[in-house]
């Protein structure tokens, strides 16, 4: 049997796509065998794969794995949508829970919801922090991640219930995981199907039932 030491490198690129060429040279530096390249968005996507691809021809893709990349689109307008009615919503405080196994799109519809609400810089995940929290002038923005948790109550830490100046909106990934359940305003379940995903939705207030017609 013959064994091969490989180097792999695992690099953030934030969706960087302005510094591509310095990255890439560092990367280069590091001489990796496989590079795994993560927060990949098409056009960095496409920008690494023109400033790498001399130096390494096998470039896999997800967005060439993934079936039809409208996926990716339509999860971006459905976050532009949800973003433009809470923001037209005249709630204080707004809650809303996204089920469905790891890697249906959970975080990537939380980031669009946030970014169309005015966020400008990255949008991180708190699968290791738990919460993250955005202030966006008279919005208040809490993205919460239970799947690592193993003290689901853990999340009192985070006061959900505080009064603020501004009109807060939690968005809580893995609700289910939570031993006491919390109301929402708006639940999404996200659940595969074949090589596409199904969104079911449930909510009772009327801005978002349109949601539900064209959605579910």
């Amino acid at each position: 049997m013959v064994v091969q030491n490989l180097r792999i490198v695992s690099w953030n690129t934030a969706k960087r796509l302005k510094k591509v060429s310095l990255q890439a040279d560092f990367i280069r530096k590091i001489s990796p065998d496989i590079i795994a390249l993560q927060e990949i968005i098409p056009s960095t996507e496409s920008a690494f794969r023109q400033v790498l691809s001399t130096d390494y021809p096998f470039i896999i893709s997800s967005f060439e794995l993934a079936s039809d990349l409208s996926i990716l689109n339509k999860k971006r307008m459905f976050g532009q949508l949800i973003a433009s009615k809470i923001l037209a919503l005249d709630k204080r405080s707004i809650e809303i829970h996204l089920e469905g196994d790891l890697g249906s799109g959970k975080t990537f519809l939380t980031r669009s919801i946030i970014k169309n609400c005015g966020w400008s810089d990255h949008v991180k995940s708190p699968t290791y922090t738990l919460c993250e929290e955005y202030e966006l002038g008279d919005l208040i923005f809490l993205h919460i991640d239970l799947y690592r948790t193993n003290e689901p109550e853990d999340i009192l830490l985070f006061d959900l219930e505080r009064n603020t100046h501004s009109k807060k909106v939690v968005v809580i990934e893995w609700p289910e995981r939570l031993t006491v359940k919390r109301k929402f305003d708006l639940k999404i379940s996200f659940k595969h199907i074949n090589n596409g995903r199904e969104l079911n939705i449930a909510t009772k207030i009327n801005s978002f039932e349109d949601l539900i017609d064209e959605y579910n």
